[in-house]
């Protein structure tokens, strides 16, 4: 309130495409990916530009629907936010309307459990959080008996 509409305006527009696109995304990506029970923990832990790399690349396989579902939610909300809300409620109002879009994301974005296949771990895999937690072959028959 009492910012010049040109003001407002440049802010909504830095908000919705500059920040989202080219900070929001690419983190809300990749943190997708290392947390996704499809990807092998290993493979997060120990090669992070892989998961990285997956992780852009379903940004770019998905980057006009999500900045559509972005645009249409926060062009509205970053207008409300900047334009009309008094500043001491600011931080409640962009609370509330970030719980409402993260909710639309997981809505859009969040269904990896239905992609789940019957996960088995891979024999190398095994093998190395065996050793991490201290097993070596000779006492792994006494833990298999």
């Amino acid at each position: 309130p009492g910012l010049a509409a040109s003001q407002v305006v440049r802010k909504v527009l830095t908000a919705n495409f500059v920040c989202d696109p080219l900070f929001f995304f690419p983190a809300f990506y990749t943190l997708k990916e290392l947390a996704n029970p499809t990807t092998p923990i290993l493979q997060s832990l120990t090669s992070p530009a892989a998961t990285v790399s997956t992780a852009l690349a379903k940004y770019r396989n998905n980057f006009f629907q999500d900045w559509q579902c972005s645009w249409s939610f926060w062009l509205p909300g970053h207008a409300i936010s900047f334009g009309v809300m008094p500043p001491h409620l600011r931080f409640p109002w962009m609370a509330a309307v970030s719980f409402g879009y993260c909710c639309l994301l997981s809505y859009t974005r969040g269904h990896v459990l239905a992609e789940l296949p019957a996960a088995k771990p891979e024999g190398e895999d095994v093998a190395v959080l065996l050793r991490a937690h201290g097993v070596s072959r000779a006492n792994l028959g006494d833990l298999l008996e």
